[in-house]
């Protein structure tokens, strides 16, 4: 999932972000809130479901 983080001024693929969670060690819960948390920050609001189904594919 591609996202505009309009604060920074540019793209973000959330699927690489979710990727690099999880190779921390990152829970998948804890991957969704982070994934929420950091669009949140950056203005993006994105829904937790969404964000659940991008982790499942």
């Amino acid at each position: 999932m591609i996202v505009y983080m309009g604060t920074v001024n540019t793209v973000c693929d959330l699927s690489v972000v979710a990727a690099n969670l999880m190779e921390e060690g990152y829970a998948v819960e804890e991957v969704v809130l982070e994934i929420i948390d950091l669009c949140a920050m950056n203005g993006v609001h994105v829904y937790k479901y969404d964000v659940e189904m991008m982790l499942e594919t």
